[in-house]
């Protein structure tokens, strides 16, 4: 489980544009629904125990989630508004009924110049060239506008690569970010996803339960250890929460390399109601201090749920030398969950590529802090766009024959059996 945090404002056009639509960017006029009903495609739902105080339930529209997300209103803040103009109210009475707590502050997530400058960087690329730009033409963009932008502010170009990416990163961060949610992300270990993707329907919907459990219980985990919120001056004092968190779920199927990666965003509102019945936002540094603890939760649950459910076993596997083993699925082969990982190995290849940059210039290596901040900078920088959400069945088979020219149509069809005979005796139901 990932965390990231959700800005206010337009924050959460991210989310209706590519989150809510299986990570494919929306075509202009097209509507949400039409992802869900055309493509095959799951629709987002309702989650939390908060949702009992709002009285919503079900599937999430794009009303609901401008309203909650983006101005920081009950998400039916539109019926709720017309129908007390109806009675009588005026526009102010009115939008104050369907208010929770403070509006949040209205900043743009656009970013800064700089940002403006390489997103358009980009668009000309695209339009010149008849296709979006690659991972090195991304690079070189950044490259070209930050030394440009670099060069206006201070009157002299870099010293080296190190100090433009500083600049970079600094000119493109918003300067102030109002936090209107968090996205947490759901992913299992890729032995999970391979068989989800792999195997029979009967495997996949029992695999796809086992990650709602796992969700809805790391749900309650939360609700239990990371949500309070914050009253008084400066917020000294810590309240309690009534019911829990209210937040949306959506479920995504692949990568952004097209590879299997069952995997759900939960967006989680930052408002919760207090047990003195007031809205307030959450408690953000207890709710980042259990992050970690939420993500192993998650993960023993997930692994648990699946192999309980389907009589198999896990093993310790060293995916990259030197660092910590992961557990994955015992008897999934590994030439499969190797050939799906495209997106990680690109990942790696530049954060390798970074470091190495990085001894170069500063005469040794990253230590812990900078290693996280070039794995992201890697993933940024190696990210594709997805040119079109697909159906789930589409999907299947084309990793089924991906998955048979690596490996052969037999030990694609007898995945699960080879993993259950990789299982003692002891496992399963």
């Amino acid at each position: 489980m990932t965390m990231h945090i959700l800005s206010a404002g337009d924050g959460y056009v991210y989310y209706t544009n590519e989150v809510a639509t299986g990570d494919a960017k929306r075509e202009s006029g097209r509507e949400l629904g039409d992802y869900y009903t055309e493509d095959g495609n799951p629709q987002g739902v309702w989650v939390g125990g908060g949702l009992a105080a709002l009285g919503v339930s079900g599937v999430v529209t794009e009303e609901q989630m401008k309203a909650l997300y983006g101005e920081g209103l009950h998400p039916d803040a539109e019926r709720i508004i017309a129908d007390a103009q109806a009675q009588g109210k005026t526009v102010g009475e009115a939008t104050k009924a369907a208010k929770l707590g403070r509006s949040y502050y209205g900043y743009s997530t656009d970013g800064t110049d700089l940002s403006a400058k390489i997103a358009a960087g980009y668009t000309d690329f695209t339009k010149v060239n008849g296709r979006e730009p690659n991972v090195a033409d991304r690079r070189a963009i950044r490259t070209r506008e930050g030394v440009l932008a670099f060069r206006d502010a201070k009157g002299r170009p870099p010293a080296d690569k190190d100090e433009l990416g500083r600049f970079i990163t600094a000119a493109t961060r918003p300067t102030q970010q109002a936090v209107a949610g968090f996205d947490l992300v759901f992913s299992p270990a890729k032995s999970v996803s391979v068989l989800w993707g792999l195997g029979d329907e009967d495997t996949r919907k029992t695999i796809e339960d086992a990650q709602a459990i796992a969700i809805l219980d790391t749900v309650s985990y939360l609700e239990r250890e990371a949500i309070a919120t914050r009253a008084g001056t400066n917020g000294v004092a810590q309240i309690d929460v009534e019911g829990g968190l209210v937040a949306t779920r959506f479920r995504h199927y692949d990568s952004r390399n097209g590879d299997p990666q069952l995997h759900d965003h939960l967006v989680v509102a930052n408002k919760v109601k207090g047990v003195d019945g007031k809205w307030r936002t959450i408690d953000s540094k207890l709710f980042h201090r259990q992050g970690v603890a939420a993500s192993e939760f998650y993960n023993q649950r997930v692994m648990d749920e699946v192999t309980t459910r389907l009589g198999l076993a896990t093993e310790l596997r060293e995916v990259t030398p030197g660092k910590r083993p992961v557990v994955e699925i015992a008897g999934v082969d590994e030439r499969l969950t190797g050939a799906f990982s495209t997106r990680s190995a690109d990942i790696k290849k530049v954060v390798g590529q970074l470091e190495k940059d990085y001894r170069a210039t500063h005469g040794r290596s990253p230590d812990a802090v900078a290693r996280i901040k070039l794995a992201q900078q890697a993933t940024l920088e190696t990210r594709p766009a997805k040119a079109h959400a697909r159906s789930l069945s589409g999907l299947r088979t084309e990793w089924a024959t991906k998955a048979a020219e690596r490996v052969g149509t037999a030990t694609v069809t007898n995945l699960l059996k080879d993993a259950r005979a990789a299982a003692p005796a002891t496992s399963g139901r």
